[in-house]
């Protein structure tokens, strides 16, 4: 399937949403915060690849990659760039052939985590140092010229190395995470454009339904487990094991709980603005933040969601 095959109205499609990625890319060069934007410009990507296929948006990565490899580098656009476009033209072709939509956030998330890997491997390769040890000496520069202009005390600048080193040691929960929260926003936003559009998206469910199987308590208890049994053993570090568990469980309960935290507040029929604020505020609080640890497990085997839908009826 060519580009004239798919006609002039697809193709106009895949040069835009190539186009804004150049666009952010640009901008992430002057205005730092900008470049977290150019993770949302594989909504579009999600959205095009749903209509026409995989084969067709390729061409237009490969565009958007070798333009943002020339502004920025090549390795960094692996990160910017690929991290988020590969996820999405996958999940988009899921979707168009009516896959689950476990399998298709799943392989959504495998395939934003593996982009990542490839990166800190091209970086290993071409500047032989370990992509932790590189953003270390990043963080440490401005901490070492801060203390050489008395902006800061020692003591000061030894806590910022300890939070800093913390830091990296939780890089790989982070990466993990950041990948997770990428792929659910450009999944859901992509088929909530897509349904206000009057489309059909087999399989679909709404955030609200959003839920994890018991298997992820089993599972997590056999993960700490397994950190018990290589801290005991001298195999690796242990206590980083257990840092990157803790991290990456809190968060998936946490992000079940907010799911179940929408689905009563849509129940309740609270305003969406409203809704929206409130989870907001649980999201950057940390007293929020473990309501919605705590609303997450105990839904995980109360199932608060599936009782509410039966009272209903």
């Amino acid at each position: 399937m060519n580009l004239q095959e798919k006609g002039p109205a697809a193709v106009k499609e895949g040069i835009t949403a190539t186009v804004l990625v150049i666009i952010l890319q640009v901008m992430s060069t002057v205005i730092p915060l900008a470049g977290l934007f150019i993770y949302l410009a594989g909504i579009p990507f999600f959205l095009v690849t749903r209509k026409y296929g995989f084969h067709f948006v390729l061409a237009f990565v490969c565009m958007a990659y070798i333009f943002a490899g020339v502004l920025s580098g090549f390795v960094n656009a692996i990160f910017d760039v690929l991290s988020a476009l590969l996820p999405a033209v996958m999940m988009g072709e899921l979707s168009r052939l009516g896959r689950r939509q476990k399998e298709i956030l799943a392989k959504g998330v495998i395939a934003g985590i593996l982009c990542q890997l490839a990166a800190a491997a091209a970086q290993y390769v071409m500047w032989g140092s370990p992509m932790a040890q590189s953003v270390r000496e990043i963080l440490r520069q401005p901490v070492q010229k801060a203390l050489d202009q008395g902006e800061i005390t020692r003591h000061g600048a030894e806590l910022l190395a300890q939070s800093y080193e913390m830091m990296l040691k939780a890089m790989p929960s982070i990466i993990f995470l950041w990948t997770v929260i990428v792929v659910l926003l450009i999944y859901y936003i992509g088929c909530g454009i897509l349904i206000r559009r009057g489309m059909a998206i087999e399989n679909y469910e709404p955030f609200i339904l959003f839920s994890f199987s018991r298997q992820l308590v089993f599972g997590s208890f056999v993960l700490y487990a397994c950190a018990w049994v290589s801290d005991l053993l001298g195999i690796g570090d242990g206590q980083v094991l257990y840092l990157n568990l803790l991290i990456i469980l809190w968060f998936l309960f946490a992000l079940q709980g907010t799911a179940v935290t929408a689905f009563l507040c849509r129940r309740m029929r609270f305003p969406a603005v409203l809704s929206a604020l409130f989870l907001g505020i649980l999201l950057i609080s940390m007293i929020g933040t473990i309501i919605l640890f705590i609303v997450g497990l105990l839904d995980i085997f109360a199932r608060f969601r599936d009782r509410s839908s039966r009272d209903k009826e």
